[in-house]
């Protein structure tokens, strides 16, 4: 919440007839992350269901499973976005997929509440291969264009 500017003038201007200054309050440093209206300065909003992921992840496990799981879901969704959309499909293929069984991903999404929601809400779809699940980011897509305000705000949760 906002600050309260002590330079301003004392209540002791009330004792005579002069007009006394009300103190100058200034309002919080970032406004976004005081309200659950997911904005930035460009009032790009976050999808509904990213919102819903990203609130049951934050209230549904601890701080220090979370602040891990972001560094994975962050590092997995930009990896989907940037090396996994490039030229070479054998190499690019190996960043859009995600394998739910491998220990550090069911560690970071799977056992954390809410978490696969996230990834779904960024874009990624559940999928079967041989008995194994996978979660597998669409090729030639880079993401809604709210994804750099979610990834902000996941990274601004990380340092908390």
């Amino acid at each position: 919440h906002g600050t309260i500017d002590s330079s301003a003038p004392s209540s002791t201007a009330a004792a005579s007839n002069e007009v006394q200054s009300l103190p100058t309050v200034r309002p919080p440093a970032d406004p976004a992350s005081t309200t659950s209206n997911a904005t930035t300065k460009s009032n790009v909003p976050v999808s509904e269901d990213f919102e819903i992921a990203f609130e049951a992840v934050v209230t549904s496990n601890d701080h220090d499973k979370v602040v891990s799981s972001f560094t994975i879901l962050r590092k997995l969704i930009t990896n989907a976005t940037t090396k996994g959309q490039g030229d070479d499909e054998d190499q690019a293929q190996k960043f859009r997929k995600v394998r739910l069984g491998n220990a550090k991903i069911k560690a970071a999404i799977v056992e954390v509440e809410g978490a696969f929601d996230l990834m779904n809400a960024v874009g990624f779809q559940l999928t079967e291969e041989e008995g194994e699940s996978f979660l597998v980011f669409p090729k030639g897509f880079k993401g809604e264009n709210w994804l750099p305000v979610a990834l902000a705000r996941m990274e601004k949760y990380e340092k908390s």
